[in-house]
């Protein structure tokens, strides 16, 4: 397995989903990236309403895969697999340019399970051996 392309969600269903433990326990092992590959939500927020064109590659998108990437990191799945790699095109979805951000409100952010550390150790802002690999 060199790796592997999903196209986002699943049924509603993301990959930081307790019935996907298995499915990273293999790429883990593997050191295999999981390329996310962007699509829209299951369904339309009211915020794209009136505004068809955040709808799709314009915005939604990038917003929905961003997402996506983040609820990985918040979850713990960087944290149970520790080799577990994601691929995120589109120079990260914007989620670089917001570490400053996740890493200065994680204090005070309602979180499922503490993080061992903060999102930047995760999502590079830089190419480094990190946990997200973010391309053009």
């Amino acid at each position: 397995m060199q790796g592997a392309m999903i196209n986002g969600q699943t049924l509603g269903l993301y990959l930081d989903n307790s019935c996907y433990e298995d499915f990273w326990a293999k790429p883990a092992e593997l050191k295999a990236p999981i390329y996310i590959h962007p699509g829209n939500p299951v369904q339309m927020p009211i915020t794209y309403e009136g505004a068809k064109a955040l709808w799709g590659p314009f915005w939604s998108w990038g917003a929905e895969t961003a997402s996506h990437a983040l609820r990985l990191v918040v979850n713990g799945v960087f944290e149970r697999h520790p080799n577990a790699r994601i691929i995120l095109g589109h120079m990260g979805e914007t989620l670089p340019y917001l570490l400053w951000r996740f890493d200065s409100r994680l204090p005070t952010t309602y979180m499922n399970k503490p993080l061992a550390e903060k999102p930047s150790h995760y999502i590079p802002q830089e190419h480094h051996d990190h946990h997200v690999e973010c391309v053009r």
